[in-house]
């Protein structure tokens, strides 16, 4: 009976498992690249009994996911002002141009130096025009779809980027990237810890929120 009884429990536990609604998050690529991995990592720790779904989209897509439900946590830079959307909190981020070691740099360096932007409708990407607009250089630029890509580039000194600084900041304490100083840089743009605004946040969406506060590297927003 004893032993039955074990089954028994365990089946169930088992089942409830698999039929838990995982907690499902929609991220930008470069923020999922700049701090949610560290952000997931911490989580699945601490609530090792909740299943995670992760998916990557683009900032003009994750709107929709999160207003539709699809996703119930979405993570981009400031959101378009929608009463569907509701900002629970935000985590500093600030934009920098990031270039090799071993030269400097001035208005007239940079307008000559090749500038590698993220894909056309990315937050990265829309930053980085703006900055150009208002650096007032119209430099030759290549397009590549990947920070792991330009960050390598960068590097290797075949170019120039604006990036977020959480993303260069290993490259910069080991001696390997610089930030070159503008008049318009750094530029804040803050991840947000974005909701659909009409209805209850989950107990599982609550409990990612109340991780990523204890990590201090989000601020709530009241």
């Amino acid at each position: 009976m004893v032993a039955l009884s074990a089954g028994s429990i365990a089946s169930a536990r088992a089942s409830m498992h698999q039929t838990r609604k995982p907690l499902r998050i929609g991220a930008v690529a470069a923020a999922a690249e700049a701090f949610l991995a560290e952000l997931l990592a911490r989580f699945m720790v601490e609530a090792p009994a909740v299943p995670v779904e992760l998916e990557i989209v683009r900032r003009d897509a994750l709107w929709t996911l999160v207003e539709e439900r699809k996703v119930d946590i979405g993570f981009a830079e400031v959101p378009p002002k929608r009463t569907t959307l509701q900002l629970l909190a935000i985590r500093r981020n600030e934009y920098v141009v990031a270039a090799g070691t071993s030269r400097r740099y001035d208005k007239a360096t940079l307008a000559r130096s090749l500038w590698l932007l993220r894909e056309p409708g990315s937050g990265t990407r829309m930053a980085t025009e703006e900055f150009l607009r208002e650096y007032g250089i119209s430099p030759a630029c290549q397009i590549l779809g990947s920070a792991a890509v330009i960050l390598r580039c960068i590097i290797e000194r075949a170019g120039v980027s604006l990036l977020p600084r959480d993303m260069i900041a290993a490259g910069v304490r080991e001696g390997s990237l610089q930030i070159i100083r503008t008049p318009f840089t750094p530029t804040p743009r803050p991840w947000c810890f974005i909701t659909a605004a009409d209805r209850d946040i989950s107990a599982d969406t609550r409990r990612f929120l109340d991780s990523a506060l204890r990590s201090r590297a989000f601020q709530r927003l009241d």
